[in-house]
């Protein structure tokens, strides 16, 4: 019984550094998977932030062209009556 222990110590000795190489291959490699992962989602989210404050300025153009107009004061003036 006690030379299975032993013999159990011995391999566990000899495989901890291989075990240890191995996972922190696995975690760096997730890391770095999931750096990858963050980096595309910020630079989709910066093009859609981008999209939509576009967007928002053509609206603004089209608000402002509406009110400028001479016809919408005139309206304004006539639903005061």
């Amino acid at each position: 019984m006690q030379s299975i222990l032993e013999l159990a110590l011995v391999l566990l000795a000899v495989a901890s550094p291989f075990l240890l190489a191995l996972f922190l291959k696995q975690y760096f490699a997730y890391k770095s998977h999931t750096a990858n992962q963050l980096a595309e989602l910020a630079a989709r989210d910066g093009q859609t932030q981008h999209q939509h404050v576009l967007r928002l300025q053509a609206r603004i153009e089209a608000l402002e062209a509406i009110v400028v107009d001479e016809g919408y004061d005139l309206k304004r003036r006539i639903a005061q009556l």
